[in-house]
C-alpha cells in the first residue's frame, strides 16, 4: 500500500510540475508579445512625433519666408 501511495505522490508532483512549466512558458509568451506590442506603440508614437516636428519646421520656415520683405 506504501508503494502505491508513493507512485501517486510522485505521478502527482510530476504532473504539477508539468503543469507549472506549461503555464511559466505561457507566461513568459504573454509578457513578450506584451513587450512587442508596447514597442510596437512607442515606436507608432515617435512616427508621429517626428512628422508633426517636420510639419512644425514646415510651417515655421514656411511663415518666416513670407514674413521677410523683398528688397526693391
Amino acid at each position: 500500500m506504501t508503494d502505491l501511495l508513493e507512485k501517486a505522490i510522485t505521478s502527482a508532483a510530476t504532473r504539477s510540475e508539468e503543469v507549472q512549466n506549461r503555464l511559466a512558458a505561457t507566461l513568459l509568451a504573454e509578457l513578450e508579445m506584451l513587450d512587442w506590442d508596447w514597442q510596437l506603440a512607442a515606436d507608432d508614437a515617435e512616427g508621429k512625433l517626428d512628422f508633426l516636428l517636420e510639419e512644425a519646421r514646415a510651417a515655421v520656415q514656411s511663415k518666416s519666408t513670407r514674413a521677410v520683405p523683398s528688397a526693391k
